[in-house]
Formats: C-alpha cells, structure tokens, sequence
C-alpha cells in the first residue's frame, strides 16, 4: 500500500472525525449561515495542519469538499437519525479514498521531521475514533431491528460500555496480544451472567448476546484493519500480529 496515498486519506478522513466526534457541538450550533461555514472550513483546516504540505491546498480543498458533500448528503434528511450519519460516513471514508489517489503526493512537514510514524500516530487516533463511534451507531442501527421492553441503567451507559471494551481491543491488538479479547469476553460475559439469569424475558437475554458480540466482532475487525494499516507507517514493525 502507497504511503502517499494513505498520507492525504488519514488527513483527510481524521479531519472529519476530529470535527464531527471530538469537537464541541455548540460550535455548530446558533444561526445557519454560521454553522454551514464551519461545518466546511473546521475540516479544512485540521487536514492543512496535519498534511504539513503548507502551500498546498489541494489537501485542505479536499476537506473543504468533503464538508459540503456532508452537508449535501444530510439536506433533506433527520441529521439526528444514526442511519443518515453512517450513510455520511461511509461517503466521507469513499471520497476521502478518491481524493487519496487523484492529489497524491504531498511533501509533509510533518513526515520530513518526525518520520511516516507521524501519520501512524494520526492513524491510530482515527482508527480509535471509528471503532468508538461510528461503530457504536452502526450496533445500534443493528440492535433497532430487536426492541426489548427491558431497558434498565443509565441512558447512555450501554454506549459507553461498548465504546471502552473496543478500545480496550484496539489496545490489546496494538500491543500484540489478541489473545486477550478472549479473556475480555470471558469477563464481560461473567458481568452479564447475573443479569441474563435473573430475567425471564428472551428477548432481553437475545439483545444483550447480540450486542455484545456485534460489539466485539466490529470492535476486532476495525483494529485488525487498524494495525494492518499501520505496517505501512511503521515498517519493521512495532506493530504487528
């Protein structure tokens, strides 16, 4: 795989994350006008600061782009439905790929200074991001399809339960011992004994096996492609299975 073309595509891509899951929401919040312009120029900017290539604009005008299209996919649709949001992802992460390919190379300041491992590290931090919250909204796309009248706890603790164990198996996959999600659903699963025991409803016990293994199985499968990804910015690697 070519480290220019993955270069300008976790740019690009990481830009995004940054601006939809890790910055403020009250920053897009207010008059329309406002909240357009940002949703557009945010990404721009965080894909010119982390590409290092600082009069070249093509890397920034590709995240500019991919503002709009976002903006353009969710036009007409509930932006607050799961559903649209991952549909929008998906567009980001094709469009961040053809962009990848049409505007590469770029001459990092980054990469001249500290290496391709800068990008490695960017990597990890978008392959966290997703595994976080993209795939949190994927599982509860899936989970709709299986209502259950049993819902106890707090309102967004299942959320946050599925996000912590799949970073806890992006970790273990990055340090090289994947043996370990076993003995993480094997404590996961002695957690949720006593609930399964103590209710008579099926369909509880069925949404909660379902939940936890779609969590474990995307969870594996985006650290997987993660530390796949990262044997191109780390030859040799650090970070290998």
């Amino acid at each position: 795989m070519n480290e220019q073309f993955l270069l300008v595509w976790v740019c690009i891509y990481t830009a995004h994350l940054v601006t939809r899951y890790w910055l403020p929401r009250k920053w897009f919040t207010g008059r329309a006008g406002v909240r357009v312009l940002l949703s557009i120029l945010i990404p721009a900017l965080i894909a010119w600061l982390l590409s290092g290539a600082w009069i070249d604009y093509r890397v920034a005008l590709a995240a500019f782009a991919g503002g709009l299209l976002e903006l353009f996919l969710l036009r007409g649709t509930r932006k607050e439905r799961p559903i649209s949001q991952l549909w929008a992802e998906a567009a980001w992460i094709v469009f961040a790929l053809i962009f990848a390919a049409l505007i590469q190379p770029v001459n990092s300041y980054w990469a001249a200074q500290f290496g391709m491992g800068f990008y490695g590290v960017v990597l990890l931090l978008a392959g966290w991001s997703v595994s976080a919250f993209p795939v949190g909204m994927l599982i509860g796309v899936i989970l709709q399809r299986y209502p259950t009248s049993q819902m106890r706890g707090f309102t967004d603790g299942g959320k946050t339960i599925g996000s912590l164990e799949r970073s806890i198996i992006l970790l273990l996959f990055l340090i090289n011992a994947p043996v370990g999600v076993g003995f993480l659903i094997t404590a996961k699963t002695l957690f949720r004994f006593g609930e399964i025991s103590r209710t008579d409803d099926q369909k509880n016990v069925e949404y909660i096996l379902i939940g936890t293994l779609l969590s474990f199985l995307l969870g594996m499968l985006v650290a997987l492609l993660t530390v796949k990804i990262l044997d191109v910015f780390f030859p040799g690697g650090i970070f290998t299975l």
